[in-house]
């Protein structure tokens, strides 16, 4: 009797514990998918006005004007938000008594 096994979905650390002497290539697997789940930063709207022009807004809370560069790449449209360490202009940093802007940088 043979019994035959459809493969539905990769569950990587299933397939790791056959695979001795592959972990670094498993641990890359994961790191990689890992990184494609996590690509939603920052949220954005693409709305087409007419055949040819569009409008993209995106949601960039706690980076002002000069925190952010909008460039031209090839056939890319490059939006890159560097956030500086201290935005408010001081010495110290403020004490927060709740903190639920990010400030991570991105590039997308």
């Amino acid at each position: 009797m043979t019994k035959t096994l459809t493969l539905r979905s990769i569950d990587i650390p299933q397939i790791a514990k056959f695979g001795i002497g592959f972990d670094n290539m498993f641990d890359e697997l994961l790191r990689v998918n890992a990184q494609q789940s996590n690509n939603n930063y920052p949220p954005y709207n693409i709305v087409q006005i007419n055949e040819n022009e569009y409008m993209i807004s995106v949601a960039v809370a706690g980076f002002g004007h000069d925190n952010l560069t909008v460039i031209k790449e090839k056939n890319f449209l490059v939006i890159e938000g560097n956030h500086a360490l201290n935005s408010v202009g001081t010495d110290t940093e403020p004490t927060y008594l709740h903190k639920g802007i990010s400030e991570r940088n991105f590039r997308r």
